[in-house]
């Protein structure tokens, strides 16, 4: 694994199965931990994320319920000391991530394949979820690192998990969700971590799915790289492009055709999207999968 902590001569734009890099924090200005977690039979996300910029820092918990449209956010930004910052100085680092205020509290905890997270906020209709993710031994997740040849200083590091098999607990108000391994509870996760030389922009769409005995998954950015996850194993796609016509996404050798249909009245201001993907995707061997109407999440990024 090659340990990036400045800029070094050797360090080129790619993707990788498993983390060839790993960030140790030197001159970073941007990071961010997001956990996507989404119950495809009771039709809800809950969404967790630590975003740190310079020297300021965001919490954000956002709860979407599919079924009723009900969306709850809670988002608080502080200012710390530099280099006083919530997340793990590594990117592979097994430290806690711990927050807490009166308005939530958040706490992001791995050990070793497992990863327990725990948020709450009593403002979001007493919000109080306890999620057990188990990540597959062999689980290839895509990573990826971007250069720029005009300004060595920058780069672009992220790794996107998917397709990990989640249990717990979910209390909203007065009632509760209890969630055991035959449910199809899935948790995406996007690590990034960085020095950017200017705005970012771009999409990141994600779904998790079982089909036929199998596991699937779609991790789709346009323009850069885009998988499908079958069985933890990851299958690389053409690039992929967005159509005139918002919301529907196609790879340049057709083996993904996809719509995102995207749930009414989301005018949140995170750039988080909620709704349901239909089509299909094909598979190394040909094997065509149908999407119908599943459960997935969406990011436009604008930092």
């Amino acid at each position: 694994m090659k340990e990036i902590t400045s800029w070094q001569e050797d360090i080129r734009s790619g993707w990788a199965r498993h983390p060839f890099w790993a960030y140790s924090r030197h001159h970073s200005s941007y990071e961010r931990d997001l956990y996507v977690i989404t119950s495809n039979s009771k039709g809800w996300t809950v969404c967790a994320s630590i975003r740190e910029l310079g020297n300021s820092s965001e919490y954000l918990i956002t709860y979407f319920d599919r079924n009723t449209e009900r969306l709850l956010q809670k988002r608080i930004q502080r200012h710390h000391i530099r280099n006083h910052r919530c997340l793990p100085e590594s990117s592979d680092s097994q430290q806690s991530t711990n927050f807490s205020c009166p308005e939530m509290r958040m706490s992001f905890i791995r050990r070793d394949d497992t990863r327990n997270i725990l948020v709450s906020a009593p403002e979001l209709e007493f919000l109080d979820a306890r999620f057990i993710i188990t990540q597959p031994e062999n689980l290839e997740s895509l990573c990826t690192m971007t250069t720029w040849r005009d300004n060595r200083t920058a780069f672009f590091f992220d790794r996107k998990l998917n397709c990990m098999h989640t249990c717990g607990t979910l209390r909203l108000g007065d009632s509760t969700s209890n969630l055991s391994d035959g449910d199809e509870v899935f948790t995406s996760l996007n690590i990034i971590r960085g020095r950017l030389p200017h705005k970012a922009s771009g999409r990141w769409l994600t779904c998790c799915f079982s089909y036929a005995g199998h596991i699937i998954g779609l991790d789709i950015v346009p323009g850069g790289e885009s998988t499908i996850v079958l069985d933890n194993t990851l299958q690389r796609i053409g690039k992929v492009t967005e159509s005139e016509k918002k919301g529907i996404f196609r790879s340049s050798d057709g083996r993904l055709d996809v719509r995102f249909n995207i749930t009414p009245d989301q005018k949140n201001g995170t750039g988080q999207c909620f709704g349901y993907c239909t089509g299909k995707a094909v598979l190394d061997d040909g094997t065509e999968i149908a999407i119908n109407v599943i459960p997935a999440y969406m990011e436009i990024k604008r930092d």
